[in-house]
């Protein structure tokens, strides 16, 4: 079979001075996205290549450069598009900020940028639509590092480079043309796009700088079959891209979630060419590349939707680790249009915080998500998902272990805060935005002080309320632990607990060294436990506990008979 495409050395000058050195980035592929650590290791890279010099027939590779012939004045790049546009950055560097240095090579740094070989002067490289004009006003005519653009960052990055390198002008002109002569790419033209998008495939899944979001949309583009259809592909990317902000980490995770609800099992391989196996799979039947495409986009409304949400579950389910399966499920909930979605989200925040609580980790939750994730696919009612929760959370005595773990020293334990929050907001019907945060860092106050030894030594109260044994027993205790806003002052932190309730409440007339009245706290836990006891005594850390131990039961959908331990066996 002839080939289909031309590969050829190229020596970086032959990029801007060969037989059709006109580019442009075709408005499917992602904007520049170069970083400093990107600019800072090609010129050191080339820098330490220049250094070493070159013997004969060496020479510095750059990579791969793949270019579609669309018959047109430019060449679409495909691949190589960073690198290109950093070459261009430096070229307008090098006129702006060296030009004394550089002066007998001027007019070739000028003939990098512009092409004038015609009546009027044409600037090398064309980017995206959207961002032309930028590039155009801060690289191209003239760099203004005033302005503030991915552009002019890397072009800042580049001049700081190589003024920290070069002292010598005459070393700077050596670098020049060690760029120009010794430096190759491979570069690949061809008229067939779909071929070169699997040349570009090839090229990138081992080890480069692409993300999945980047091969997903390549590989989608290469199964059009026509203009209309790549043009109605792009433009669904590009929509889709746009919603989320053209942040390739959260396009990347949004497709994550969207091979789960395609595959409903763990990854086996990258995500990648799990989704391109399914993509194929799906497209041997009656399904199009343009339906794929427009698939993708409505999932990425439901997820979008999901992420969105602030109500109180939401808040609860966003400080669980494993959020891919939560949300995942809850997307496709929406796209099924499962019939009590309210009742799915109170499901999902049981059974995910009584796994927790019970000690069970990520790994031990994946099988439980992938089997309601087939359960709400399949078309299930919540009747259905409960049945499953109930059954699963049975079968691994998960009730036996939440009751155990709330009845320890609770600490340690990573859920012990999320749990608490959790049982905060279920006491107004608004979520405390202000107040309560997703991850947020909040004090977890010990009432009997944490360090109770040096407290009961200061403090007449602790000795006459606790044992050491019942303080040591009882300081990591549920019962013990309150949410606050703010770290207590260390002044008041081995006070007796009517000072601190003072305290809590911002009020705290007792201690002149604290200075002015604080605010007080809006946690209502922390409210309650100031009303509800006037001292604080191992009955009452056990009271309160008990009564934790109950909110946690109808969070968790768990009987409290299951969950409250009897009162002889409580320590």
């Amino acid at each position: 079979m002839a080939s289909q495409f031309d590969a050829d050395p190229t020596e970086i000058n032959e990029l801007f001075e060969g037989r059709k050195t006109l580019y442009q980035i075709p408005e499917y592929q992602r904007p520049y996205s170069w970083e400093k650590s990107h600019i800072d290791q090609l010129w050191d890279d080339l820098y330490e290549a220049w250094n070493a010099g070159t013997d004969g027939d060496d020479s510095y590779f750059l990579g791969t450069v793949i270019l579609v012939d669309n018959g047109e004045k430019r060449l679409d790049i495909l691949d190589g598009q960073q690198r290109i546009t950093t070459l261009v950055i430096f070229y307008a560097v090098l006129r702006d900020f060296f030009s004394d240095e550089l002066d007998p090579r001027m007019d070739t740094i000028k003939r990098r940028l512009q092409d004038s070989s015609g009546d009027d002067s044409t600037f090398r490289l064309r980017t995206g639509e959207k961002h032309q004009d930028e590039f155009e006003t801060t690289i191209l005519s003239s760099v203004d590092l005033s302005e503030d653009n991915n552009y002019t960052d890397a072009a800042k990055y580049t001049k700081n480079a190589l003024e920290d390198k070069f002292d010598d002008p005459q070393e700077l002109r050596d670098f020049f043309d060690f760029v120009e002569f010794e430096v190759e790419t491979i570069q690949i033209e061809t008229s067939d796009l779909s071929y070169a998008i699997r040349l570009f495939q090839t090229a990138n899944t081992r080890g480069k700088d692409l993300t999945v979001s980047d091969l997903t949309k390549s590989y989608l583009l290469s199964l059009t079959s026509n203009d209309e259809q790549r043009k109605t592909v792009t433009e669904s990317w590009k929509k889709l891209s746009s919603k989320f902000d053209d942040n390739y980490s959260r396009l990347d995770n949004l497709l994550s979630s969207y091979r789960l609800y395609l595959q409903e099992t763990r990854a086996e391989s990258a995500i990648y060419e799990e989704l391109k196996d399914e993509f194929d799979t799906t497209l041997q039947g009656e399904t199009s590349v343009v339906e794929l495409a427009r698939d993708i986009d409505r999932y990425a409304e439901e997820f979008l939707s999901v992420e969105n949400d602030q109500s109180q579950e939401m808040y609860m389910l966003s400080n669980l680790k494993h959020t891919q399966y939560w949300k995942t499920l809850l997307t496709t909930a929406k796209k099924q249009g499962f019939g009590d979605y309210e009742g799915l989200v109170d499901a999902l925040v049981a059974m995910y915080y009584s796994y927790w609580v019970g000690g069970h980790t990520s790994a031990k939750i994946k099988n439980p998500s992938y089997d309601l994730l087939s359960l709400v696919k399949d078309g299930g009612s919540l009747d259905d998902v409960w049945e499953y929760i109930e059954d699963d959370r049975s079968s691994k005595n998960i009730a036996q272990k939440v009751q155990n773990n709330l009845y320890s020293d609770v600490y340690e334990a990573s859920w012990h805060q999320p749990l608490l929050l959790a049982i905060e907001y279920g006491f107004t019907p608004d979520v405390k935005t202000d107040e309560i945060e997703p991850g947020q860092e909040l004090h977890r106050e010990h009432i009997l002080p944490k360090k109770f030894t040096t407290a009961m030594e200061k403090e007449e109260y602790w000795r006459e309320n606790f044992s050491a044994e019942e303080a040591a027993q009882l300081r990591h205790s549920l019962g013990n632990i309150v949410p606050l806003e703010q770290k207590v002052h260390e002044t008041v932190q081995q006070k007796p607990f009517p000072t601190k309730a003072a305290h809590y409440m911002g009020s705290d007339s007792t201690l002149a060294s604290v200075g002015e009245d604080r605010e007080a706290t809006n946690f209502d836990l922390t409210r309650r436990v100031v009303e509800e006891y006037d001292d604080w005594t191992p009955d009452n850390i056990r009271a309160y506990r008990d009564y934790l131990v109950k909110k946690s039961a109808s969070l968790l959908m768990l009987e409290e008979e299951e969950l409250l331990q009897v009162a002889e066996s409580q320590e």
